[in-house]
């Protein structure tokens, strides 16, 4: 059975578009129940959405669980996205915010997420996330804090992500998300004196001491999420000095 229109705006009396979607949304769940009933699937087109992801949760075996809003492309920046004001376009449905869930490898708060609708063996409307062969999650995240990692000279760190606004300042992403994250760069143990130290220095001879330190709070990196939730990061560590 092909699947209903979507509508974008309109109404008819107390009638509105919203109204009608999660009509045809019902409707087709439940026919999408009657045909399991029957032996079989019914023969349906995939929606494509651009789904705007507002919470993230793991659910184990390398999958993200994601509530979402449809977005749009700006007008005037068309390729970054806003929240769009389409309500019935969104993972709630008649049972809650995850009626209609976006599922991926690796999805983030704050990101926007091609996807199309796919129907589960029980006939449960969801959504997955068309992501590449990798499917790395990248972002920019500012250093908010530091604890110590359990091994010396290895620290974890707090991250707030940021983007850059048009006058080249980072600003904290919208809605908020805060992760922690470890450095790449602090993996390898130092040696003794002279050397290596860091991501390989050798100190000249008169030095006596090398201490390696934290990254300062408010320095900004490139982010990888190396496996769902486990952020890094690579950047040579500062080092304090005694001759």
């Amino acid at each position: 059975m092909p699947k209903f229109p979507r509508f974008t705006s309109g109404t008819f009396g107390r009638l509105d578009f919203a109204t009608m979607n999660d009509l045809f949304d019902r409707v087709e769940q439940l026919e999408s129940s009657i045909a399991r009933q029957r032996g079989g699937m019914p023969q349906r087109q995939s929606e494509v959405v651009l789904c705007h992801v507002s919470a993230v949760t793991s659910i184990g075996q390398n999958c993200m669980k994601a509530t979402w809003t449809a977005a749009v492309p700006s007008t005037s920046v068309p390729c970054d996205t806003t929240l769009s004001s389409y309500p019935s376009r969104s993972s709630t449905g008649p049972g809650g915010t995850s009626d209609y869930p976006l599922y991926g490898k690796n999805l983030a708060v704050g990101q926007s997420y091609l996807a199309h609708s796919v129907y589960l063996d029980n006939g449960s409307l969801i959504y997955r996330a068309i992501e590449g062969g990798l499917g790395a999650n990248v972002i920019a995240g500012k250093v908010t804090d530091s604890v110590a990692g359990g091994i010396p000279g290895r620290w974890i760190y707090t991250m707030e992500q940021v983007v850059l606004n048009p006058q080249g300042v980072f600003v904290p992403a919208s809605p908020s998300f805060i992760f922690s994250a470890r450095n790449g760069a602090e993996m390898v143990a130092d040696s003794t004196i002279p050397g290596p130290f860091g991501v390989g220095a050798i100190v000249p001879t008169g030095i006596t001491t090398m201490e390696r330190q934290a990254i300062r709070d408010d320095v900004v990196a490139m982010c990888l999420e190396a496996s769902p939730g486990q952020f890094m990061f690579s950047m040579p560590n500062a080092y304090r000095v005694v001759c």
